[in-house]
């Protein structure tokens, strides 16, 4: 019997391939794709995680993801898949619908009405090749839609039977026929189920290389993946992720080797641990099972050496992380979108392994990660709670998050299933504890290192190389100490070196990250600054002035007048200003020249010797220069907050308390 004699023959169903009717039943309808670059250009794969709804896909390569905000997730299409055919049979009220699988496994069919709601869905295991289904739908307008794994297509038909009829799809058959002779297929299209503000998150897969986007999309985008290239001494991948200015790895490190091949030692007694002098790790409860969610747990001396990073990165220290917590606060991180106030340890804990929070009767219960869970992890940093090793015993795995910072002083970071903060702490014990360990990439080809363990980062700017952050250090470089001086009446009668902290604090100012004011005979001693480096004199400063004017980094882009305080200032810090170009008018302007100058504020002379004259945090920067101005005074350089030069001034000698930068020799 021939197709033609049965298609002029009564229809009881007759169907329509439609190819320039649109339609569109929802608001959003936002196309995503996906680029790499970096170590790879090619992304093989994104797994996306509403964090908001708690659901996920997957977008195979070549592969687009839609966005939309109707429950049935419709898409807005405009003519007929080629992968998808269907085929009329008039004899028995049914019709076939044909496909072709590429890859084994799940496949979802659904048919939807005109309106958006779904009339009919079936679910089940297919294998490669042609496959074949029984449709029955009652009379009305229809989208077909096929999800699989790597593949989805979709069609639009019409059906005009006079009959009433349930709906049914029923599988009837598979043809494994050569996929390279099949009708050429179009780009799959993954949907997912989107609301506005809804919170997402992504992860491109390379080869070797993964990388996370966060992203709350308000319209079609391509998200650039920047796969960088993160090995430990193992030969380990790690998945990377950028948070502001910094790129961090996403997992703890799992290294029992350092980056020069040589092995970490592994201690699996108490004993050992304590009595230990070098670098050690143990795993959590002493089995490996644990590694692959918690990473390892290092002791102090394995975190402080240089080699447990994979090269070209550093075990974060206390600086990385006080710079990720502002940045997250300030840019609306805490669980209830303020930017003020630590409550970020949602946006920087896992989905999952936490324990659970219960109480829900305490005020602030919906900002510690053990709440609703599938909510955490805005930032992409994905803190699991890898526990410790803690006096002997393995202790808080699915409680708390445990990272040793690179530091002279023993501090740590955590965070907690029931607080909302990322909270710090110093150990006097810390010969007892094993802690993970999370690394940052160098933002520069060099970095320099001080005798207490701070990293600092470089910048070149014009014939210039400069520390990109201010100097910290306790020790002088021939291995002397730097004498700490708190009391205010003996600040005032110095002549020798010394420094303090503002307010005398040295590990609370966490959001200026602990830098020290210098008295001018610690400039002077010629000892300061590490070995290679120096502080700069007044005349080196002047070069990075003029540098700065005639290359236009004044606010306004002009090349004449110093007006260059912006492209100096760091963007986090600074207090606010009203004033036109002013270091605090609009800081997302500053940083131009990744100076990255913080408003450390300074200590002057007290009339009253029993008060502490510290003043200016958040208004201001005073940095030495090595050049004698007379007898009692030196020259100087200074921000301030509500201005837009590079100021010139001098500090007295004998009380003067101020900021030091140094520069390469």
């Amino acid at each position: 019997m021939k197709i033609k004699s049965l298609f002029c023959n009564s229809v009881l169903i007759t169907l329509f391939l439609l190819f320039t009717v649109s339609i569109e039943t929802y608001s959003i309808n936002y196309t995503i794709s996906f680029t790499g670059s970096g170590a790879s250009s090619t992304v093989e794969s994104v797994v996306v995680q509403n964090l908001t709804k708690g659901t996920k896909v997957t977008v195979s390569s070549g592969n687009t993801l839609n966005l939309s905000d109707t429950p049935n997730a419709i898409e807005q299409i405009t003519a007929n898949d080629e992968s998808i055919c269907v085929y009329q049979n008039t004899t028995e009220g049914k019709s076939t619908m044909s496909f072709y699988v590429k890859q084994e496994g799940k496949t979802q069919i659904n048919a939807y009405s005109i309106d958006g709601r779904k009339v009919i869905t079936t679910s089940m295991n297919l294998i490669v090749g042609k496959n074949s289904f029984e449709l029955y739908l009652p009379k009305g307008s229809y989208v077909l839609q096929v999800v699989g794994t790597g593949y989805s297509y979709k069609t639009k038909i019409i059906s005009q039977t006079k009959t009433t009829c349930q709906p049914k799809i029923i599988y009837t058959a598979n043809e494994n026929n050569n996929p390279n002779t099949r009708q050429k297929s179009k780009s799959s299209v993954i949907s997912m189920l989107y609301s506005p503000n809804d919170q997402l998150l992504y992860k491109g897969n390379s080869g070797n290389f993964s990388s996370l986007v966060a992203d709350v999309p308000t319209g079609n985008k391509t998200v650039n993946f920047d796969f960088i290239d993160c090995k430990d001494g193992d030969g380990q991948y790690y998945t990377t992720v950028t948070i502001g200015s910094q790129i961090w790895m996403v997992e703890n490190l799992k290294a029992t080797k350092y980056n020069d091949g040589s092995t970490i030692l592994n201690i699996t007694t108490d004993d050992a641990w304590n009595n230990s002098s070098t670098g050690a790790y143990c795993n959590y409860n002493n089995d490996a099972r644990y590694v692959s969610s918690y990473g390892r747990l290092y002791n102090w001396y394995a975190a402080n050496d240089l080699k447990l990073a994979p090269n070209g990165w550093h075990v974060a220290s206390d600086d990385d992380w006080r710079i990720l917590q502002n940045y997250l606060i300030a840019n609306g991180y805490n669980y209830d979108l303020s930017t003020t106030d630590n409550n970020i340890a949602k946006s920087l804990a896992s989905n999952s392994f936490w324990q659970n929070y219960l109480d829900t009767n305490i005020p602030g219960f919906e900002a510690v990660p053990g709440y609703n869970q599938q909510s955490n992890n805005k930032s992409g940093f994905s803190a699991n709670p890898n526990g410790s090793f803690d006096w002997g015993s393995f202790r808080w795995a699915g409680v708390e998050s445990c990272w040793w910072t690179r530091s002279s002083s023993h501090v740590s970071s955590y965070l907690n299933y029931d607080n909302s903060s990322l909270t710090r702490g110093i150990n006097t014990s810390w010969s007892h504890y094993g802690y993970a360990v999370r690394c940052v990439k160098d933002k520069s080809a060099e970095i320099v290192i001080d005798k207490d363990g701070h990293i600092y980062n470089t910048i070149k700017i014009g014939t210039q190389t400069w520390m990109a952050e201010d100097l910290k250090t306790s020790w002088y470089n021939d291995g002397t100490y730097i004498n700490i001086v708190s009391s205010q009446d003996s600040w005032n009668k110095l002549t020798t070196g010394a420094l303090c902290y503002y307010t005398n604090t040295s590990t609370s100012s966490f959001d200026y990250g602990s830098v020290a004011l210098y008295n001018w005979y610690a400039v002077s001693s010629g000892k300061l600054a590490p070995k290679g480096w120096h502080i700069p004199s007044e005349t080196e400063w002047n070069t990075l002035e003029n540098y700065l004017i005639t290359n236009a980094y004044n606010f306004d882009e002009t090349t004449t007048g110093n007006k260059i305080a912006k492209s100096l200032a760091a963007n986090i810090g600074w207090n606010n200003s009203t004033v036109y170009g002013a270091i605090g008018n609009d800081l997302s302007k500053n940083y131009k020249s990744q100076f990255n100058a913080t408003a450390n504020g300074c200590r002057d002379y007290s009339v009253n010797w029993t008060i502490n004259n510290f003043k200016e945090l958040g208004y201001s920067c005073y940095w030495w220069t090595s050049s004698s101005a007379g007898s009692s005074t030196a020259y100087a350089r200074a921000l301030y907050y509500s201005g837009s030069n590079l100021y010139h001034l001098s500090g007295a000698k004998s009380y003067s308390g101020f900021s030091v930068r140094c520069i390469k020799d």
